[in-house]
């Protein structure tokens, strides 16, 4: 029982912590032009950035040494609490089906957007196959030209507004791998579909967490309108802050066991609350994200538990939670580093 409560108190305040600017997509409500030069690498990395560093470094330690030793003793997903994946191993399906189809018909009727609020168009023939898509999930022979569609969708973004554009939006790729397997329903790949989608997912979130350390002067305008989301606090701690903490978060999703479905939930809420201040807008961007978080929550990690390993024994789980903090470092300055390099690839110095 100590385990649960430690681990939920942890995690409550890490998504507390967060606050809705930290899950806000900031390139939906601010003019921007990301051929912008980022802040430079020895700008971002500061005295403050150093600490909250260190302290994130230390944080992701507990909470997998905590979530190690719970998930021993109650593994947990919100499938199991529910009774919804007893017997039906396909309700991940079911949900990115409905999600899919709803999602594709608001945009349809919003109009002038291909997938999310800053990638307008006046193209013709963007409608039609929103629609397309959407009746493509009323029937299970027609999930693998939908999912050709929406990768088709992604790759005329990434031609419309570059790939350095629509690295925050890497979960329809993931979208468009599951339905495109879920038809193919071969073993192999019917265990890929969930990892993919999940994957893409944690690095578009994290891609995000990152353009708030390289790009914060865009969050100026927003945080002048909002600003009592900063709480009191000095405006690069608080970037910062946001930034390390959506790191965190979404890192554990990788790495965690039963972090997951409860991140995944405490994500959502934030998210839904953040509709209530941001409106239709963030609401309609941020739906793909919502179910995915919902299917996590659901499925929990035994799902995906491609990263997580396991520890066994005390000495054991020490050395694991070491492993996955220490990969911690190498994530984030791969991350970091592929930000600059893309951006330098695309836009120059």
């Amino acid at each position: 029982m100590k385990y649960r409560i430690f681990m939920s108190l942890l995690l409550a305040l890490l998504g507390l912590g967060s606050t809705n600017p930290a899950l806000a997509h900031i390139k939906w409500f601010v003019e921007f032009d990301v051929a912008d030069p980022p802040l430079s690498v020895m700008h971002v990395i500061s005295p403050m950035f150093l600490t909250l560093l260190f302290l994130t470094a230390v944080a992701i330690f507990i909470a997998i040494l905590i979530d190690e030793r719970w998930t021993r003793f109650a593994p947990l997903t919100l499938g199991k609490l529910l009774k919804l994946t007893d017997n039906n191993d396909d309700i991940a399906l079911s949900i990115v089906r409905i999600g899919v189809g709803v999602f594709f018909v608001v945009l349809w009727l919003v109009g002038g957007v291909v997938l999310t609020p800053d990638t307008t168009t006046e193209a013709w023939w963007i409608p039609g196959l929103q629609v397309l898509i959407a009746l493509a999930m009323l029937f299970r022979q027609s999930l693998l030209p939908a999912g050709v569609a929406i990768a088709a969708l992604y790759a005329y973004c990434v031609y419309q507004f570059g790939l350095f554009h629509m690295m925050d939006y890497l979960t329809f790729i993931g979208l468009a791998a599951f339905l495109i397997f879920s038809q193919i329903n071969t073993k192999a790949l019917l265990r890929l579909r969930l990892p993919i989608l999940y994957l893409t997912l944690v690095i578009a979130f994290l891609w995000s967490a990152v353009e708030k350390l390289t790009f914060p002067q865009w969050f100026d305008p927003f945080l002048d309108k909002y600003s009592f989301l900063q709480m009191g606090f000095n405006r690069e701690f608080f970037l910062l802050s946001a930034a390390f903490v959506e790191f965190t978060l979404f890192y554990l999703i990788l790495f965690g066991k039963n972090a997951v479905t409860i991140i995944a939930i405490l994500a959502n809420i934030l998210i839904i609350t953040g509709n209530i201040y941001f409106g239709k807008t963030d609401s309609i961007g941020h739906f793909p994200v919502n179910f995915v978080l919902v299917i996590m929550a659901v499925m929990g990690a035994r799902s995906f538990a491609v990263f997580s390993g396991n520890g066994n024994g005390n000495g054991r789980i020490v050395v694991h939670a070491a492993r996955q903090t220490a990969l911690f470092f190498a994530f984030f300055g791969g991350l970091l580093l592929s930000y600059y390099g893309l951006h330098w690839i695309q836009y120059g110095a």
